[in-house]
C-alpha cells in the first residue's frame, strides 16, 4: 500500500496554515515528523485524518484520491492525537464499553498487556496521565488500521511502556502496516519529513478533535 500526499495545503480560521505539503509513505514503513512547536507537525495529521478541511492538495492511496472521503479514511487510518479520548466523569469500564459500541469488544490480553485490567472500575479522572494514554493507545493496537497516526503516543509513559509502545509501533510494521508519527523517538525503517516555521494555532483550534468518536481513534 503507498499513502501519497501530493501539494497539501489547509488551515484554520484562526490564520494558521500549511500549504505544499507533499510526501509518500509505504508499507512497512515509519515516517516521523519532525520540526519545532508550532510549524504544523498536529495540524498535518489533522488534516490526513479529515479533522480539518483540505482546501489543496490530494491524499492518495494506491492511487485512489481519498482526499475528502472520511468514510475510507476510517477503513485505512487509526489515529490518537494529544487527546485520548476518554469521558473523566465515566469509569475506564464506561469509557471502554462507549468503544465496544462502535467497534466491537477490546481482546482483554491487550487490557492486560498493557496494564488496564485492574483499572476498570475506576473513574478516569482517577487516572494518571500515563494511564489514560495507556488506555488510548490500547484501543489504537487492539484493531490497528493500516496506517497508524499518532501525535506523540509516548508522552506520560514510564520506559517500560515507552519501549513497549515502540514494540507495538515495529511490529505492526513488520506485519505490513505502516505509521506517521510525532515522535522523539527513532524506529527502524523510517523516514523523517521536517516542517519549516509556521503560526502557532490558536487553543480554540485545538477543540476541534475533543470529542470526535466515530470512525477514527481520538
Amino acid at each position: 500500500m503507498t499513502l501519497k500526499i501530493t501539494d497539501l495545503g489547509c488551515g484554520y480560521s484562526s490564520g494558521f496554515s500549511l500549504r505544499g505539503i507533499s510526501l509518500n509513505l509505504n508499507s512497512g514503513e515509519v515516517l516521523i515528523l519532525k520540526g519545532k512547536n508550532g510549524v504544523g507537525k498536529t495540524t498535518l495529521l489533522r488534516a490526513i485524518i479529515g479533522l480539518i478541511a483540505i482546501n489543496a492538495g490530494t491524499i492518495t492511496i494506491d492511487g485512489v484520491d481519498v482526499t475528502n472521503e472520511l468514510d475510507v479514511k476510517g477503513e485505512i487510518f487509526s489515529y490518537l492525537g494529544h487527546l485520548n479520548g476518554l469521558k473523566s466523569h465515566l469509569t475506564v469500564s464506561e469509557n471502554l464499553k462507549l468503544w465496544f459500541d462502535i467497534f466491537g469488544e477490546i481482546d482483554s490480553n491487550i487490557l492486560e498487556e498493557f496494564g488496564i485490567n485492574n483499572l476498570i472500575n475506576k473513574k478516569v479522572s482517577e487516572c494518571s496521565s500515563g494511564q489514560k494514554r495507556m488506555i488510548g493507545l490500547a484501543r489504537v493496537f487492539n484493531c490497528p488500521k493500516r496506517v497508524l497516526l499518532l501525535d506523540e503516543p509516548m508522552v506520560g509513559l514510564d520506559d517500560t511502556n515507552k519501549k513497549k509502545i515502540q514494540n507495538k509501533i515495529e511490529e505492526h510494521v513488520k506485519l505490513g502496516g505502516s505509521a506517521i508519527l510525532v515522535s522523539h523517538r527513532n524506529f527502524p525503517s523510517n523516514k523523517t519529513f521536517s516542517l519549516k516555521s509556521s503560526t502557532i494555532p490558536t487553543s480554540s483550534s485545538l477543540n476541534e478533535e475533543k470529542d470526535l468518536l466515530g470512525n477514527f481513534m481520538v
